[in-house]
Order: C-alpha cells, then structure tokens, then sequence
C-alpha cells in the first residue's frame, strides 16, 4: 500500500489554509491590545493585536484608515472586525481589518499614565533641576546594547561631527527582563568612576513592551540622582519613555543625540572664519581712521620757526605803525605849530604871552610825545617778550631739539632722510651731529 499517495506542495497546503480560514472566519469580532504601529509609504496601518497569551498580525488599509474616528495609539485596548487571510509565501495569517472601535487603554499604558503621574509628583521630571550639557565634552559615555544598531549610529555620528572626542562604552541589555537593573547599575557605574562629562542612555525603536525598560522607575531613579548630565535618545521620535522625562535633555533618536552631545567640526570652522574675516575687517577700519587721523592732526602741527616768522611778521608790523603814528603826530604838531606862527605875525601878540603860550604848547607837546613813547615802547616790550618766548631757545629748553643737514638747513620729514646722511641735532647747550643708520617707518 503506497502511504504517500496523498502528498501535497507546501504552496497547495497554504492555498487550502486560505480557502479554510477566509470561509470559516468572517463576520466575527476580536478583542485586545495594539502593538507596535507602523504606517507605510502609502498610508496603510500595520499592527499587533495581542493579549496576555497570544498575538495576531492586522492590516488597515488607506480606505479603511480614513473611516477611523479616532487615532490609533500604542497599547490601546479595541475590538475589531474583518476577515482571516493567510499569506501563502509565508504561510502566516493576518486580519484584514475592516471595523475597529476603541475599547480604551490598555493594561500596559494605564501602567504607563499610573507611573509617570506617580514620578512627576516626586519631583524626577522637575524642569529646574535639569543639568547644563557641556558644549565641548572631552569624554562621552554611552549606555546601550553592545550589539544594537543604536551604538553603530551613535559613533559614526560622533566620527562625522567630531572624532576627537573619547567614547567609553558601558554595555547593557536594553530590552527583557533584568535589564532595567542593568541599565541603572550603569549609570550608577558611570557616576561612580567620574570618567565622562555627559552620558547618553539609548536604544533603537520598538513596541511600549519594547521599550518598557525605559519606563522602570529604578532606571528613572537613577537618571535623576546622576551626577552627570544625561541625554536620553530612546526610540523613534514619536516613542516617550520616563527616561525622556527624566533626563537633562532628550533627543528624539540615538543619532539624534549623538548630535546633541557633539559640536560640528565643520560648523565650528565656519563660525572660526566668520570671527576671523569680522576681526579683520574690524582691525582694517581701526587702522584706516588712525591713519586718517594722524594725517590730519600732521597736517595741524605747526613747526616752530613758522610761529616765528608768524610772530616776527606781527613785530614788524607794529614797529611800522607806531613810526607811522608817530611821524603823522609830529606833522601834525608841525603844522599847528606853523599855523601859531603866522596868526602870530599876522596880530602882532604880545612876545610875553606867546611865549608864555609857546612854552605851554610845546611842554605839552613834549608830555603827549613822551607817554605816546612810553605806551609804545610798553607794546614793543611785550612784543620782544612773546617773540622770545616763542623764539627757538626757549622751545628747546622745553626739551625740544632742531635737526638740521650738515649744511644748516632744517629737516623737516623724515621721509627725506638717506640711509648714511650725517645731520646735526641741536640742543639749548650744544649740538651734535649724527648719521642715519635706517629710515624709520610709523606705525598706529
């Protein structure tokens, strides 16, 4: 008797699976928790629906996604209904979703609300408590799975932004049970040995169960009592963990704080170039107003002998106008005196009283002469006074000094100055002679 007569392909066994499970289980309703929600590129929902026994793969296509009510959410309670498919290149099975109702939280995220109202109210999410991160860390400290992918994008992230800094890893399991003592005995460790500046506590994404470590209060414990700034890169951007809540900082993916925790070379290098074009600049303008402003204060600096010849100028013309002054009051006397003379002839006076007359006139005449010169040699002291004041000596007992060629003629920029010339400097008690060994240049 041939026993394999009846033989079958695995694809005709998965087709007949089909055919039994899309007859028999249709127009029914499930109940339990979803888990770990994805959305696909064209907007379809795929989830878990489990409970504390067993779990079943469910599908939401986009046409049935739009009727939802209401958002579905990690570990929430529902009741669907659809149809049973098998998925014959794997032979796995799933529910078409085609109703679905809330049915509220979950046993695992009513945890999730009871905990996290339970460490807010002892202080571990105070905002004010937070912890600065330092903006150039010399040393990292890294808490995750040895073998995840988060440490990969964590170091390579840290390669790319800033190789120089030192990573000290402390491996730990980031998911099953135990691991939330071993992620919390690490950060205690860290603190312990005081080896890094900031730390990053981290795990890729994952389902609320996935990620349950996070939520532990032992780790949230621990988060809170380190000394160390902390950053928590838990998960996907979406997931929030108590380790989120309760760290320094969090980011919202491992790469992500990696970022955090690590300036930019490339960014830092700009920002150095932008400082240096900018102190440049500034240094450049600096230097132009200086330079405008000693031109101008040269241009204003009169030289010695100019004031001189200014106040020599200013003698010379006083002393002509008092000769001038004094030559028209002696005409003038002349004259009138001349005048006298002729009424005199003319009347006949009597010799006695002219001469009377004429001596007054003249001693008058001679006192009026004699203050005129007295008020004018006065003037002409005080002249002499300023001129001799302003004269070359006196400036140079003041401690300046005259430069002059070897011929006499005074240097007045150094500009025209040859390297070898011979000069004289002359001071109040002597001069002495010199020979350019450089041509100086100024500087502001």
């Amino acid at each position: 008797m041939d026993n394999h007569s009846n033989i079958i392909t695995v694809s005709q066994l998965n087709s007949k699976a089909k055919q039994l499970l899309e007859v028999n289980f249709f127009n029914f309703w499930v109940q339990g928790e979803i888990s770990g929600i994805t959305q696909s590129s064209l907007e379809h929902y795929y989830f878990t629906l489990k409970d504390d026994k067993a779990q079943v793969s469910c599908a939401l296509f986009k046409h049935q996604a739009k009727k939802l009510k209401f958002a579905l959410k990690e570990g929430e309670e529902v009741q669907l209904s659809g149809k049973v498919t098998l998925y014959e290149s794997r032979g796995s099975y799933q529910i078409v979703v085609e109703q679905i109702e809330a049915k509220g939280l979950g046993q695992l995220y009513a945890e999730y609300a009871r905990l996290k109202e339970k460490l807010e109210k002892l202080g571990y999410f105070n905002p004010e408590i937070k912890k600065n991160i330092p903006p150039f860390p010399k040393k990292i400290g890294v808490i995750t799975s040895a073998s995840g992918a988060a440490l990969r994008d964590i170091l390579t992230t840290l390669k790319r932004r800033m190789s120089q800094i030192e990573v000290i890893i402390y491996p730990t399991m980031v998911q099953g049970k135990g691991s939330e003592l071993q992620i919390a005995n690490a950060i205690n460790l860290a603190n312990q040995r005081n080896e890094v500046e900031v730390l990053i506590v981290a795990r890729g994404g994952g389902s609320l169960e996935d990620l349950w470590s996070f939520n532990e209060e032992i780790v949230v414990e621990s988060i809170y009592q380190s000394k160390i700034p902390i950053i928590s890169g838990v998960g996907h951007e979406t997931d929030f963990t108590m380790a989120d809540f309760a760290a320094d900082l969090r980011a919202p993916t491992p790469t992500g704080a990696a970022e955090l925790v690590s300036p930019n070379r490339e960014e830092l290098s700009k920002e150095l170039n932008n400082y240096l074009y900018r102190l440049k600049h500034i240094l450049l303008n600096r230097y132009t107003e200086a330079s405008q402003r000693l031109d101008l204060l040269a241009r204003l600096l009169i030289h010695p002998e100019q004031i001189l010849q200014r106040q020599q100028q200013t003698l010379r013309h006083y002393n002509s106008l008092l000769k001038n002054t004094l030559s028209e009051k002696l005409n003038y006397q002349q004259l009138k005196l001349q005048q006298y003379l002729l009424i005199l002839q003319k009347n006949r006076p009597e010799i006695g009283e002219l001469k009377t007359e004429l001596q007054q006139f003249k001693s008058n005449l001679m006192h009026e002469m004699q203050m005129l010169m007295y008020s004018k040699k006065n003037r002409l002291n005080t002249l002499s006074q300023l001129i001799e004041a302003v004269s070359p000596k006196k400036i140079q007992e003041r401690g300046y000094s005259i430069v002059t060629d070897i011929d006499g003629n005074i240097v007045t920029s150094s500009k025209k100055l040859k390297n070898n010339q011979r000069l004289k400097i002359n001071f109040i008690d002597g001069e002495t002679k010199v020979i350019v060994d450089n041509q100086l240049e100024l500087f502001n």
